[in-house]
């Protein structure tokens, strides 16, 4: 797939990244937390979403942000359904 890099803004190929993964990556499919980044964003790059934890911890926080956006619901509800607290602090 061909378009632009959410991370770094570069036109070109990209992949589909889940913000939040593992046992969550389908809930995420289906609130639409994913973005497109291209292949050194993404797992090429040292700071990569698969190869820097920095950089994952970024894009969690940013799935969490969009889907309390996207809900009107606070963290609490998010670590109801998610299970986990991206943003740091106590819920």
């Amino acid at each position: 797939m061909t378009g632009t890099c959410q991370l770094c803004g570069r036109y070109g190929p990209v992949e589909l990244h889940h913000l939040i993964g593992g046992a969550c990556r389908r809930k995420a499919d289906r609130d639409g937390l994913v973005i497109f980044l291209c292949p050194g964003c993404h797992r090429l790059d040292p700071w990569a979403a698969h190869r820097s934890g920095e950089t994952m911890r970024e894009l969690r926080a940013l799935g969490q942000r969009i889907w309390m956006e996207r809900t009107g619901k606070g963290v609490r509800a998010f670590v109801k359904e998610y299970g986990k607290n991206y943003l740091g602090g106590e819920p």
